[in-house]
């Protein structure tokens, strides 16, 4: 006997037939649909990851480019003192003094840089950096820095070889060290 379920199709499929082959085309559809699920996933997985990558070597890209800006403006500053006067002290060389040399140091603390210059000219003129209200004469306190000033600059001076010491009363530490040859000054940042 031949039931409703049994009953021929269109094509010569059963109803019966013609169900399981939907039930196993929607199995496949489902598992198409979890395949491409899972690929999404996985993608954004990957995703994520290609962002992290990008995202160390970006840093990384910033480091190394504050590394090489670092030591290119210190090297800059060694070979153009006077510009870098000007820029660090924020006033210009005044004229009849030449600015010979320049230095730095990490000296309070890992962020705290001490920059040093060797300034010539006459004492007039070296005196002339000094004039303004931030600076005032500090002899006996200005010859306790010359020796230290005087070593990161490579040269064997001290405290004896001060003429005359000024020091900044501004928030950062500035000092003006004359020394006897009164042509020959050092001046600490």
């Amino acid at each position: 006997m031949i039931t409703r379920s049994d009953r021929p199709l269109r094509g010569g499929l059963s109803v019966k037939n013609s169900l399981e082959r939907t039930r196993e085309g929607e199995s496949a559809k489902l598992m198409q649909w979890r395949a491409r699920r899972s690929a999404q996933q996985l993608d954004g997985a990957c995703h994520m990851i290609r962002k992290w990558r990008i995202a160390v070597w970006s840093a990384s890209l910033v480091a190394v480019a504050g590394v090489v800006y670092s030591l290119g403006i210190a090297e800059y500053r060694k070979a153009n003192p006077a510009s870098a006067f000007t820029a660090l002290v924020g006033t210009p060389v005044p004229a009849g003094v030449r600015v010979t040399r320049y230095e730095s140091a990490v000296t309070d603390n890992f962020f705290h840089t001490t920059h040093f210059w060797v300034l010539e000219g006459d004492a007039d003129a070296l005196r002339m950096i000094a004039r303004g209200p931030s600076f005032v004469r500090s002899d006996e306190d200005a010859s306790s820095v010359l020796p230290e000033a005087a070593n990161q600059l490579g040269m064997t001076l001290s405290f004896t070889d001060l003429a005359e010491g000024y020091e900044s009363e501004d928030s950062h530490n500035r000092w003006l060290l004359i020394l006897k040859t009164q042509q020959r000054a050092i001046y600490v940042l």
